[in-house]
């Protein structure tokens, strides 16, 4: 019986999957945003987590969040550009303290190893140097410091629990599980992790990964809650994976599937608010110039869902409104007010902690569409990004 049901359920996944590819623009995001959910629900304050390829805070900032005060994080990341902008961020939300922003790579022994920074897309860098499609890599080769989770654990004299492993380490993650043998076995966190299967494996096949993830007692799901098992070894996607204890699996499971129904049940559809007009002297103030704010439209999905972010750059402060225009014409308004801790990552600039702006529009597909914000002083900037459906 469990076999059939874990059967219908891949193959549902599998439907799921391919809708998502065929009209979601942002599909990393969507697995980022499901992350999130699942570990705010069994990370508990106090608890001790470890986010492997933290860049720029995308999860380091949301688990210092949830582990308070009396936990900890260990966060690590080799780009050293990177780490500097995080080390910043850390500092002016007052998480310096609760984060331990450790410069090393992981994998699964201590040393030295080559680093392969990608200067036209430093979150692609990585212990390995990868093969691209439809991208041409600036790619440089640098020595860094390569550290095990247990090490680090053993280090930080840990007193709690270690409750949730993230890792993004560019095809390194299974590595770094390995490292990580004696921190599973003692602590049992759940772990979340992006990973190709066959494309990112290093000198390992199926029967090593999956063999090791047996022996430690961990099962083995997609990020959309169905089991993956050695036959789907070279499947297309989902690229994110949680593993988690077997003795909890079942507890876990349910908390991943909840975070999954969470995000596809409340995506705006139809619109979960009724939006303004557009303000009829916009055209008319329009900044050519670009100097007066800064944005970017992340996704315009299916021609009817808009969403990124707008700041106002000489109050750094969110927009104060953004104004949506399809095929030169100017539809409707929203207000940007939604949190986005990526955005202060990014930019250094906690004013826009809630510069996030999301629209749903009735519209056919093959429309321009284009975002504008308004600054302070009542001009519009034109973001960038986004596509028209």
């Amino acid at each position: 019986m469990i076999s059939h049901q874990n059967t219908r359920l891949a193959e549902s996944v599998d439907r799921i999957w391919a809708q998502v590819r065929a009209n979601s623009s942002d599909m990393g995001d969507m697995f980022e945003r499901i992350t999130q959910s699942f570990y705010s629900k069994v990370v508990r304050p106090g608890d001790t987590v470890i986010d492997g390829g933290a860049h720029t805070g995308r999860h380091t900032v949301p688990l210092a969040e949830v582990v308070g005060p009396e936990g900890l994080v260990i966060a690590f990341e080799p780009l050293a550009s990177a780490a500097g902008k995080l080390a910043e961020l850390l500092s002016r939300f007052g998480f310096d303290r609760r984060v331990r922003l450790r410069p090393e790579a992981l994998s699964n022994e201590r040393g030295r190893h080559d680093f392969f920074v990608v200067g036209n897309m430093p979150e692609y860098s990585g212990l390995k140097s990868r093969t691209y499609v439809d991208f041409v890599a600036d790619e440089t080769k640098v020595e860094v410091d390569v550290e095990t989770i247990d090490a680090a654990v053993a280090a930080e004299q840990i007193r709690g629990r270690v409750s949730f492993v993230k890792l993004d380490l560019e095809g390194a993650e299974f590595r770094a599980l390995q490292g990580a043998e004696e921190t599973l076995a003692a602590h049992r966190p759940c772990c979340v992790f992006e990973n190709g299967l066959e494309s990112s494996a290093d000198g390992y096949g199926p029967d090593e990964f999956f063999g090791y993830l047996q022996r430690i007692g961990y099962e083995f799901y997609d990020i959309l809650g169905s089991a993956v098992d050695e036959s789907r070894w070279n499947q297309s996607g989902p690229w994110y994976f949680v593993a988690v204890p077997g003795e909890a699996a079942g507890d876990l499971r349910a908390a991943l599937w909840t975070s999954v129904l969470e995000e596809l049940l409340m995506c705006p559809w139809p619109p979960v608010e009724t939006l303004a007009p557009p303000p009829a002297h916009w055209a008319l103030r329009v900044d050519q110039s670009q100097g007066k704010g800064i944005g970017h439209v992340d996704r315009v999905e299916a021609s009817i869902r808009v969403s990124g972010w707008a700041g106002d750059r000489g109050a750094v402060q969110p927009a104060r409104s953004v104004v949506i225009v399809v095929d030169g014409t100017p539809v409707a308004t929203a207000q940007a007010d939604k949190v986005r801790n990526d955005v202060v990552a990014a930019t250094g600039q906690p004013g826009l902690a809630r510069a996030g702006f999301e629209a749903a529009l009735r519209t056919t597909p093959g429309h321009r569409i284009e975002v504008y914000g308004e600054s302070s002083d009542g001009t519009f900037f034109k973001l960038v990004g986004g596509a028209g459906g």
